[in-house]
C-alpha cells in the first residue's frame, strides 16, 4: 500500500465542523500543541441514561460561522491539559468530524473558554500528523 501525499497547510487554515453546524472556522495550526481545541462558552456536564454529555454554547464571530449556538455531545474522555499560560487545566474532550484541506477526518477536541485568543480553533499535532505539512508563510482565511 502506498503512503498517502501530504497535503500542505498554512499557519491557519479553513476548516469546517459538519457534526456540530460549524460551516467555516479560521484555525490556528500549532505543532506545539498535541491536541485541538474549540473555544465555547457556559460549559456543563450532564448525565442522559448514565452517559455523560457536555453542553456548551458556541459564539459566533469574524472567524467562527455556526448554525446553531447550543449544543450537546457525549463526552469522548476528560484530559488534562497545560494551557498556553503553562497551567494545567482539566478540560472535556469530544469526538467530531473536521474537513480540513477537503479532507474529512473524525477527530478529538478539547473544550475551552479560548476568548482571549486570537482564533477560535487551534489545531495541535494529534491531528496534523494524520498526512499534513505546514508552511507558514501560507495563510488562508475565509470567505474564500
Amino acid at each position: 500500500m502506498v503512503p498517502s501525499a501530504k497535503r500542505i497547510i498554512g499557519r491557519r487554515e479553513n476548516v469546517s465542523f459538519p457534526d456540530l453546524g460549524i460551516s467555516a472556522a479560521v484555525a490556528k495550526i500549532d505543532t506545539g500543541a498535541y491536541t485541538s481545541s474549540l473555544h465555547v462558552s457556559q460549559i456543563r456536564s450532564v448525565f442522559i441514561d448514565d452517559i455523560e454529555h457536555v453542553r456548551f454554547v458556541l459564539e459566533e464571530d469574524e472567524f467562527l460561522k455556526v448554525n446553531q449556538t447550543n449544543l450537546m455531545c457525549p463526552v469522548y474522555r476528560r484530559t488534562v491539559i497545560r494551557n498556553s499560560f503553562g497551567q494545567r487545566e482539566l478540560r472535556f474532550a469530544i469526538k467530531t468530524k473536521i474537513k480540513i484541506a477537503r479532507r474529512i477526518f473524525t477527530t478529538e477536541l478539547t473544550l475551552a473558554d479560548r476568548s482571549t485568543m486570537a482564533y477560535p480553533v487551534l489545531l495541535g499535532r494529534k491531528l496534523l500528523r494524520r498526512g499534513f505539512l505546514v508552511d507558514v508563510t501560507q495563510v488562508q482565511v475565509f470567505p474564500q
